[in-house]
């Protein structure tokens, strides 16, 4: 595991091109796919934590936490 110091430097480049689009507007999606990971890490990283109980629907509140810990 790293952590976010020890992670490489990235450059952002914006590359203006004609990009080929069914859209009636000549609009195209970037990026919509990156924002699932951010709850993902959330649940892997409570899960970690609590070694290795497991937590398959988000969000993961207080009440879950303690009811797999057998404490609700």
């Amino acid at each position: 595991w790293r952590t976010f110091n020890e992670l490489p430097n990235l450059d952002t480049v914006i590359l203006e091109s004609k990009f080929p689009t069914d859209s009636p507007f000549g609009s195209v999606g970037i990026g919509e796919i990156t924002g699932a990971s951010g709850p993902a890490a959330v649940i892997m990283a409570i899960e970690n934590a609590l070694g290795g109980i497991e937590f398959n629907e988000y969000p993961v509140t207080p009440d879950k936490v303690l009811e797999a810990l057998g404490k609700a």
